[in-house]
């Protein structure tokens, strides 16, 4: 298993399949070489995760082990087809109306145990789920926010998708397959660049604030990751 999501230059692929293996360049061999003929000769299965921001090096890399290790064989995840000979693209269908309502609810009541569904909740997930085309990775990031939003918020807030599932997973370079791999960096940056005319203008109310009202007072920032920012 080759995690790319995390890599940014086509020159680290090789380096981290040589040590899932324990391999090492040798001085007269250089570390593709290497690579190549430790597996000429194995059974295996390799699977590469997030190819897309690396799709060529990575179509380099399958077609050359693919000739030279006659029993390898690639499993690689992306969001293209890599274009190599042999290939055989399987597209991923979205997750169907009952399943994306399931997994929506098993990923709110884990992030909020306290939970309790309103008659009118239903059709809001609904939407939600239907809005967000049925995506695993993104209605779980959309049910991560019911521990500080209603599911109707949720719902209404759809008009900027990207803003509910975060921003960081809509293009390339490199948008992570899971969420163990969501960079907090952006957002840190953000916060510090725009925390004091943020508070600035919320310290107009006195003893608190809804999201509402923030949204009011403060109509072009990020009012979500700001909160989520001086919460963490």
């Amino acid at each position: 298993m080759i995690e790319l999501a995390a890599l940014s230059d086509p020159a680290q692929i090789i380096p981290a399949l040589a040590q899932v293996f324990g391999l090492q360049e040798s001085p007269f061999n250089p570390l593709a070489a290497v690579v190549t003929e430790a597996l000429r000769d194995k059974n295996l299965l390799i699977i590469l995760d997030n190819c897309e921001h690396l799709i060529a090096a990575c179509a380099r890399l399958a077609d050359d082990l693919l000739h030279h290790c006659m029993q390898v064989k690639i499993l690689a995840s992306s969001r293209e087809a890599l274009g190599i000979a042999g290939e055989m693209a399987y597209r991923i269908p979205p997750l169907a109306d009952s399943e994306s309502t399931r997994l929506f609810m098993e990923r709110a009541r884990a992030s909020n145990a306290k939970l309790s569904l309103a008659g009118s909740d239903a059709s809001s997930v609904a939407q939600i789920c239907s809005r967000l085309d049925g995506i695993p990775l993104a209605i779980e990031l959309a049910a991560a926010r019911t521990n500080f939003l209603s599911i109707d918020q949720i719902a209404a807030r759809l008009d900027k998708p990207l803003q509910i599932v975060d921003r960081r997973f809509a293009h390339r370079p490199a948008p992570p397959a899971n969420l163990a791999c969501i960079d907090r960096l952006e957002l840190r940056l953000a916060w510090r660049s725009g925390a004091r005319t943020f508070c600035r203008r919320l310290s107009v109310f006195s003893g608190g604030w809804t999201l509402e009202a923030a949204e009011f007072v403060c109509p072009k920032y990020d009012v979500m990751e700001f909160a989520l920012a001086a919460c963490q």
